[in-house]
């Protein structure tokens, strides 16, 4: 499964965040940050997550944001 949030934790030495997901209200557990995903991340900015059948999450990487050009 694929969902969007936006950061609400960030932890840059274990390089896991927290994902609040706007459409249900809750907080994600941790998930681990892909290598690939460019660092660091900033709290509220939106990023795109999977999750495998077995609940297993990770964050695959942020969404470019028109109004910043970040």
């Amino acid at each position: 499964m694929i969902k969007i949030g936006k950061i609400s934790s960030y932890d840059k030495e274990n390089l896991t965040a927290r994902v609040y997901y706007e459409e249900s209200g809750n907080v994600s557990g941790l998930l681990q940050i892909l290598e690939s995903c460019r660092l660091p991340l900033k709290i509220d900015e939106y990023v795109i997550c999977a999750y495998s059948k077995q609940g297993d999450g990770f964050i695959l990487g942020r969404l470019y944001e028109q109004e910043t050009g970040e």
